[in-house]
Order: C-alpha cells, then sequence, then structure tokens
C-alpha cells in the first residue's frame, strides 16, 4: 500500500491482485481506514501440492490509520488489480 498527500488530500494505493471489486468493502471510522476482502484461491491450482506460496489467499482486513485530520472519501476507482482511494479533508473539521 502507498499513501500520497497534497494540498491535504490522501490518495492511498492498494495492491490486491486475484481480489475481484464485488469482494471488496471500504470503511472510514475517524483517523482508521479499514479495507476487507477476500482473496479465493485460483480452480485451477486447488488440492495441488504448493512448492511456494507468496500471496495469502482467503480473506483479509487492512487497518490504515490515516494521518491526523478529519476525511471524507473523494473518490474510489479499481483498476488492474489495484484500488485507489482519494480522501479529502471534511469542511469545517
Amino acid at each position: 500500500m502507498d499513501i500520497y498527500e497534497r494540498d491535504g488530500e490522501l490518495t492511498l494505493v492498494l495492491a490486491l491482485p486475484g481480489v475481484s471489486a464485488e469482494h471488496i468493502e471500504v470503511l472510514l471510522d475517524g483517523e482508521h481506514l479499514i479495507v476487507r476482502g477476500e482473496r479465493p484461491i485460483p480452480h485451477a491450482v486447488r488440492n495441488s501440492y504448493i512448492h511456494r506460496l507468496e500471496m495469502p489467499y482467503g480473506r483479509f482486513e487492512r487497518n490504515i490509520v490515516l494521518p491526523a485530520g478529519t476525511f471524507e472519501a473523494a473518490a474510489r476507482q479499481f483498476e488492474n488489480g489495484c484500488l485507489t482511494l482519494v480522501f479529502k479533508p471534511r469542511r469545517g473539521a
């Protein structure tokens, strides 16, 4: 995951290979961003002998503490296995 900040706006890019958009849940709770999802093991390799496994499969959850401030979701895009989230400072905060 990468986090960028410019002019008070945050952009997060999370690499989620093998995860479909409908299996991703994003929650913003104060300064905590929670990203949940599921990466199923590919059907073609189920019941196979594993020689090497670098990507975790199954349910996952990331709890990310955002930099100080109050943010609101501004944009969400899922493309090429990457989830991009943009947060803007909440007005009046």
